[in-house]
């Protein structure tokens, strides 16, 4: 296993900061959840910012070092927008999803209302108390979320 994990060290030291911000998205997302592999120690932008460090000075040597210097600079600067550009991106997935879940919730409850209301608001005025109790909670939980407390 040791011969193993020599090779893909070699490897990822000949990685452009692409393809270390997609390596760090793989790992992340064999990790787990999102959330945890942005939590995950060392940092994501330091791992990221660490490994594309080893790899412009590994490929640069032997040059003088403030070409080293700005090679490194940009590089990061490459690899942290890239880094920032993938969790916006989910990020704004996992938003999108919780708005879907919540808009569905409203929207069945309505339905729910409705189709409890119209026959039996004559007859069993109860139950319609009931569908209508359903609805006003949907309705706080998304006027809650939508505006949070500050």
């Amino acid at each position: 296993m040791k011969n193993h994990q020599r090779r893909l060290r070699a490897i990822e030291v000949t990685l452009t900061p692409q393809q270390i911000v997609a390596l760090w998205l793989r790992n992340a997302q064999q990790a787990g959840t999102f959330e945890e592999a942005v939590r995950q120690s060392p940092f994501p932008r330091e791992a990221i910012a660490n490994a594309i460090l080893k790899t412009v000075r590994a490929g640069m040597r032997g040059l003088p070092e403030p070409v080293i210097q700005r090679a490194i600079l940009q590089a990061r600067q490459e690899g942290d927008l890239l880094y920032l550009l993938t969790v916006r991106a989910n990020v704004a997935v996992l938003e999108s999803r919780a708005y879907s879940q919540r808009d569905f919730l409203i929207l069945a409850n309505y339905v729910l209302t409705m189709l409890a209301i119209y026959p039996l608001v004559l007859d069993n005025l109860p139950k319609a108390t009931d569908a209508i109790e359903k609805l006003r909670l949907a309705l706080v939980l998304f006027i809650h979320r939508r505006h949070p407390d500050p």
